[in-house]
């Protein structure tokens, strides 16, 4: 017997991407019980999209927010209206291909234990062009499948960050229902996904499949593309990281956080912010960035970068900028 899959789309003035979106969650080989889309007070045409698309395909739903509730409010809104047996989150300026329900339905059909899939991803700009692939830890590229328990998921996450993409993610409606409940951007901000994530880790596994079962999109539509481009505060992944963060995991913690630092340095550069501090929040440590470069790839590339930030910064304050911040 078929499973019944509602697809949750929270919106908000996605008149340039939505009816792409939408247009790839109909073609699913997989049939859809519901597509619930959930506007958050759209001042385009948004809307209007969404109306045209309920004549012709009746299990779309539109519900409007009385009220903006912001981004991780109307995902409290979508994780609340969950039905059926499985549901996704998705993303409203993002491609799924026909195959992304399916995929996801077989691995949690064949383990039970595994509450939420998640898959790895293409990324594309605002034309749609392919620009690469997100991050996938080299220790999730050995097998098609990979189930993870929450201690593993806790290591990587600590290791690479958070490599969840979020609008990949199919989850038990009832362990939404139950036991998510709702999101807590009061505590975890915009990293209020990865807070999600984890706690869903407690309740049973997560699934890795190593396909690209959609299409990310990393362009100005995106919020967090936009965010990123000029962050110099400190990642709200760090809110979720410091709840959990031990002596066994200190050493990744302080990677990140040197990497984190590092975006913000080039964000400060970037954008001519001369009035502004470099973080330094961590100390530079070259024994600890030289050590984590030999874990993978990415670890390497990461630690190369974080190098050559500081000697950029260095530099700079050498020939005066932010002198005023030197101690």
């Amino acid at each position: 017997m078929l499973k019944q899959v509602v697809l949750c789309v929270p919106v908000y003035n996605a008149e340039k991407t939505l009816a792409r979106t939408l247009e790839t969650l109909i073609n699913q080989d997989y049939p859809i019980y519901k597509i619930k889309i959930f506007d958050n007070q759209s001042t385009d045409h948004s809307q209007n999209i969404v109306l045209d698309f309920k004549k012709r395909f009746p299990f779309i739903e539109l519900h409007v927010n009385e009220v903006n509730v912001g981004g991780e409010g109307n995902f409290t809104v979508c994780t609340q209206a969950a039905e059926g047996d499985y549901c996704a989150i998705v993303h409203s300026d993002d491609l799924y291909e026909k195959n992304f329900i399916s995929e996801s339905i077989a691995v949690l059909e064949k383990n039970s234990d595994c509450v939420a899939t998640f898959c790895s991803a293409l990324e594309i700009d605002a034309n749609e062009a392919v620009t690469g692939e997100r991050l996938v830890p080299s220790d999730l590229l050995r097998k098609d499948i990979t189930i993870l328990n929450s201690k593993e998921l806790f290591s990587l996450v600590f290791k690479y960050g958070n490599f969840i993409t979020c609008p990949s993610v199919m989850v038990r409606t009832q362990v939404y229902k139950d036991q998510i409940k709702a999101w807590r951007p009061e505590l975890c901000k915009t990293s209020a996904d990865l807070d999600v994530w984890l706690r869903l880790s407690t309740f049973g596994n997560l699934g890795f499949i190593r396909k690209n079962l959609m299409r990310y999109r990393v362009a100005d539509a995106s919020y967090s593309y936009r965010v990123a481009k000029k962050r110099t505060t400190r990642h709200d992944l760090f809110l979720v990281l410091d709840c959990y963060k031990n002596e066994s995991n200190t050493s990744d913690y302080n990677f990140l956080a040197l990497k984190d630092q590092s975006i913000r340095s080039l964000n400060i550069i970037r954008n001519n912010k001369r009035e502004m501090c470099f973080p330094n929040e961590v100390k530079f440590n070259l024994a600890l960035v030289v050590k984590k470069m030999g874990q993978s790839k990415w670890h390497f590339k990461m630690g190369l970068a974080i190098m050559a930030t500081k000697a950029l910064v260095s530099g700079l304050q050498l020939v005066g900028w932010n002198r005023e911040c030197k101690k």
